[in-house]
């Protein structure tokens, strides 16, 4: 799996060679792109012709966001979602969430159960220590959201401050 680092050079690969396509067929054309006026960065100026060249071409602007969207990784529907739900019976105990896989590309979306007790707090955390440590947890407080880009739920433990406060999980599968 690629990394948003990755993912990004990727990204940024794919247009400069469509950029760098785009010219050269321009140039080849017999026009060379004019120097960039005094003053002008000339990363911009780059850009500014990339643009222009994009516009004088038969390239569909959003077939080539599709193209790019498709090789980072991200996905435009969902197929279907998943769902779990618990209780955390007992105070500042961390519990695990149950496995899930999470999709590249999407998100864990963590709730605090919006009938939980005035008061009470989810806490989401990435370990069980975590989870009963304030300094490590972000505290969701009853119809909170908290997205998380883990590839499995088993990765985030939760823990209370009001016994039998519920939460629940859920996470968008692919449509490819």
């Amino acid at each position: 799996m690629a990394t948003d680092q990755e993912k990004a050079v990727i990204v940024g690969g794919v247009a400069a060679g469509a950029g760098a396509l785009l010219l050269g067929r321009k140039a080849a054309g017999g026009s060379t792109p004019p120097p960039p006026p005094p003053g002008e960065d000339p990363e911009l100026a780059l850009l500014r012709q990339i643009i222009a060249a994009i516009k004088d071409s038969n390239v569909k602007l959003d077939d080539l966001k599709k193209a790019v969207d498709i090789i980072a990784g991200f996905y435009r529907n969902s197929a279907t979602i998943q769902i779990a739900g618990d209780v955390c019976p007992a105070i500042d105990t961390p519990y695990n969430l149950p496995d899930m896989q999470v999709p590249d590309g999407m998100e864990l979306m963590v709730m605090a159960w919006p009938g939980n007790a005035i008061g009470s707090l989810i806490y989401v955390s990435y370990s069980a220590s975590g989870a009963t440590n304030l300094n490590q947890v972000w505290p969701l407080v009853p119809g909170a959201v908290y997205p998380m880009r883990v590839q499995n739920a088993r990765e985030v433990y939760v823990a209370t401050n009001v016994p039998t406060s519920r939460w629940a999980m859920t996470a968008e599968t692919i449509r490819r």
